[in-house]
């Protein structure tokens, strides 16, 4: 996330650092779930906002792989509701405009911005990123224009309709600086709370999903960046897990994989040595050779005639 705050250390920066550092609300090994629930209600309270979150990936679960912030995928603020599920009209253009418009912009930004809805109230969207990669969007809201004084005209005036509008709080560069960090802070707790939960899931699951990449990913140029990137974790933890999973290295793990696809062109293809290693990743036959005779203990080569003389045998 590259959003640089212009907020001091005012009463809200200060209530904010003992939100996000406090751990003693909740036990999070006895309810994890919990735990990072109740760090965006603390958030909400302080802020007198509603946070919606959309995780249009599933990447927020818990590490029974359960999602955990499902009831937050669309607005909850009272004015939000307003004719949802009630009026078909109202569903397609709130879908249209949060989910596909906002969804659009979002992926062309890692900075904040405000956003005007269609029924005429603002609110801060925080697109959260890492590593260049786009993992899910936070909203904070609900807000009218000081200038509007009467709700979206698309809307069907009613008192409700007015009261509820006319208690929203107006917008302002402020709040909108204030709001913005703390969603950023918010932010980066859910990454780390994605890579911990992450990093403690069924160690098996992560074993097959590792080996599936090398078998898929293999005779590409990877690098520990690239596995990193797909499982959400750091290169130095994914580069701890292999280790852990394995005993090996990542470079010995593609070393091994790209070997063994070797072995099997050599047997099963009249292809040169020099098309089998740009097959499998490597950029030359003379590396391949080097590689297959540290490994295998004969040159490919070698290692061909060997499997013939025994076919014919």
């Amino acid at each position: 996330m590259n959003y640089n705050s212009k907020i001091g250390y005012n009463t809200y920066t200060l209530k904010l650092f003992i939100i996000m550092t406090d751990i003693k609300i909740i036990d999070f090994k006895k309810n994890e779930q919990k735990y990072a629930e109740q760090k965006v209600l603390d958030i909400e309270d302080l802020f007198g906002i509603n946070i919606t979150i959309h995780d249009p990936k599933g990447i927020l679960r818990n590490s029974k792989d359960v999602p955990i912030f499902d009831h937050r995928s669309s607005h909850q603020h009272p004015y939000c509701v307003i004719g949802r599920y009630e009026k078909s009209s109202y569903d397609y253009q709130c879908l249209q405009h949060c989910q596909i418009k906002l969804g659009r912009e979002v992926l062309k930004t890692n900075i904040p911005f405000t956003s005007l809805c269609w029924k005429g109230v603002r609110e801060i969207v925080f697109p959260v990123y890492k590593n260049e990669i786009h993992f899910f969007t936070l909203f904070g809201g609900a807000f009218k224009d000081a200038e509007t004084d009467f709700p979206n005209e698309q809307i069907h005036i009613t008192r409700k309709v007015k009261n509820l509008h006319h208690e929203l709080e107006n917008f302002s560069d402020k709040k909108s600086e204030e709001i913005s960090r703390a969603l950023e802070s918010l932010g980066i707790f859910l990454i780390d709370y994605i890579e911990d939960t992450k990093y403690k899931t069924d160690n098996i699951n992560r074993k097959q999903f590792i080996k599936n990449f090398f078998l898929y990913h293999s005779h590409e140029n990877i690098k520990l960046e690239d596995l990193a990137k797909v499982l959400f974790l750091s290169s130095s933890r994914t580069s701890h897990l292999i280790k852990e999973l394995y005993q090996k290295s990542f470079q010995e793990l593609l070393i091994e994989e790209r070997i063994n696809r070797a072995k099997v062109l050599l047997i099963s293809s009249r292809r040169t040595i020099a098309q089998i290693a740009l097959n499998i990743g490597i950029k030359n036959e003379f590396y391949l050779g080097r590689l297959f005779k540290k490994k295998v203990g004969i040159s490919p080569g070698n290692y061909r005639k060997k499997l013939k003389n025994k076919a014919t045998q």
